[in-house]
């Protein structure tokens, strides 16, 4: 059990690390860097977001470019 939570520690930060650089390239090609700051809370809100997202757009229904589900 060790091991599967080691894996999926280091899975979550490679995934923040790639994405953290491909944030500081994209803010410094916008001139936008003082948005980094806001990177770690990004980070920690955007798994729990996703998981919301994606339950409630296939239990509730919802209007995308004058289509319903």
């Amino acid at each position: 059990m060790l091991k599967d939570i080691n894996i999926t520690l280091s899975c979550l930060l490679f995934k923040i690390v790639i994405e953290f650089f491909l944030i500081l390239k994209g803010a410094h090609i916008y001139n936008r860097a003082e948005l980094i700051k806001y990177f770690p809370i990004w980070a920690i809100l955007q798994i729990p977001y996703v998981v919301l997202v994606g339950f409630l757009g296939n239990v509730s229904k919802f209007v995308w470019k004058g289509r319903t589900s």
